[in-house]
Parts: C-alpha cells; sequence; structure tokens
C-alpha cells in the first residue's frame, strides 16, 4: 500500500521498501533520533518493520496534533 492516509487495523504488519530504507531522512530518523516506539506498536529486527499491536488512543500519541485543522483540511 502506498496511500499516506491508509488506515491500519490491529495485527497490520507496515514495513518499508528497500529503496525507502535507503533514503536519507529514514536513515537519520533511525540513526540520530532516540525515539522509543509508542507501546501500541511492536518494532521487529532492523526498525524497518512494524506490527500494529492495537489502535491508539488520543492520550497515547506525544505528539502535538490540532484535530480541527485536520478535520477542515479534510472536509473541503
Amino acid at each position: 500500500v502506498d496511500i499516506p492516509s491508509f488506515r491500519v487495523r490491529k495485527g497490520d504488519v507496515v514495513s518499508l521498501r528497500p529503496k525507502a530504507r535507503d533514503m536519507v531522512i529514514v536513515r537519520w530518523n533511525i540513526d540520530v533520533l532516540d525515539r522509543q516506539a509508542p507501546v501500541w506498536l511492536e518494532v521487529s529486527g532492523d526498525g524497518f518493520e512494524i506490527t500494529v499491536r492495537e489502535l491508539p488512543v488520543r492520550e497515547q500519541i506525544d505528539i502535538p496534533v490540532r484535530e480541527h485543522l485536520i478535520v477542515e483540511l479534510y472536509s473541503k
């Protein structure tokens, strides 16, 4: 699937294509940023594949999101 807004379900496995694994921004995010995966995701092996353990609730999302702007964008 190559649709950014694709909805995953519990149990889905998401992995990067080999071409994407070599992208500078992907390498930088994996090598430089010291972020832990959220509790609702399980990282496999080299960090290029994740399994969705459960769908997150709003309290589990740790980045600032202004939901009203998203709703406004998609309602146009």
